[in-house]
């Protein structure tokens, strides 16, 4: 935090600072001074730290799951150190630069902090590290609007906890007093259902233990709508999903037949059915080459004759 002072960019300050472009440097460009040809990039003799690839401190400390530093970051604790910088340092290059903000100052501290990023849920089941980062959780996803909060893929942390499989993360958010909604959708469509089944590359999850306990965890109630429910682009459910994933991932040329019996069981096949956006059903999909090739008595799981 000394080093870079909450993650502030000084050098996209200096680009912007008036007194700095004006300023003439020490010695004039290109002139030779001691054998050396003098390299004048900036006007100062010294330089800070290059800022330009530091993270957001509140951003790191979700995902490290360090909560006492994420309530501290949230406290007025740091923009009272950062004004007592200013004022203690008066010649200071860095504290010269952040002083000719001006009213700009609260809000370029906000976004170099990270305090108005709403995906810190997000970022925190992503690292899933430190001694507890179940505390860490808890604590993000309480602020207000956070559980409905989505990246740019649209997904909610409930979403987010199923892509990267945080089981604790998912029982703590079925819980009555959080409600977080489970039955919700990314912007692609996607729900519940198809993030268990293929991850969030689309790759078939082929952990049928880790399919059946996030699938129990989901609301009973809107498991058969959610069986039902297709993609915006192909129209797929998320066996017609699991299916063409399959097909399509170069990985995969055999039918994952032990995912596709753990989804069955769920669904009771309700989805064999229903044509996708191109009218096409799930059995067509199958019958195509790679997976044709791995059709054998195995797969009469699928109960074809419901069709």
């Amino acid at each position: 935090m000394k080093r870079y002072t909450f993650g502030i960019h000084y050098d996209s300050l200096r680009e912007q600072d008036h007194e700095i472009q004006k300023a003439k440097p020490k010695y004039y460009r290109g002139l030779v001074v001691n054998g050396t040809r003098a390299q004048v990039n900036n006007p100062y003799e010294t330089s800070s730290p290059s800022t330009k690839d530091v993270q957001k401190p509140l951003q790191v400390a979700a995902y490290f799951g360090n909560l006492d530093s994420i309530k501290w970051l949230l406290s007025g604790r740091p923009w009272s150190c950062l004004d007592s910088f200013i004022g203690r340092n008066p010649e200071n290059e860095c504290a010269k630069l952040l002083r000719n903000q001006g009213d700009a100052l609260p809000k370029i501290f906000r976004e170099s902090l990270g305090l108005d990023n709403r995906n810190l849920p997000h970022i925190c089941l992503l690292g899933w590290a430190g001694p507890d980062p179940m505390e860490a959780f808890q604590f993000l996803v309480s602020r207000p609007g956070s559980l409905d909060s989505r990246t740019n893929a649209g997904f909610t942390p409930a979403l987010f906890a199923i892509i990267y499989q945080r089981i604790h993360a998912i029982k703590y958010l079925r819980r009555e007093d959080v409600a977080a909604d489970f039955s919700t959708r990314d912007f692609m469509g996607r729900n519940a259902l198809h993030l268990t089944f293929c991850d969030i590359h689309d790759r078939p999850n082929l952990s049928v233990s880790m399919i059946e306990e996030i699938v129990k965890l989901l609301p009973e109630d809107k498991l058969a709508d959610m069986f039902l429910q297709r993609t915006r682009r192909h129209g797929h459910t998320p066996f017609a999903h699991l299916l063409q994933q399959s097909y399509q991932v170069p990985t995969y040329s055999r039918l994952p037949v032990h995912v596709v019996k753990a989804l069955l069981k769920h669904s009771k096949g309700i989805e064999l059915g229903l044509f996708d956006s191109e009218g096409n059903l799930p059995i067509h999909t199958v019958a195509t080459p790679p997976l044709s090739s791995s059709l054998s008595s195995e797969t009469s799981v699928l109960t074809w004759g419901n069709y």
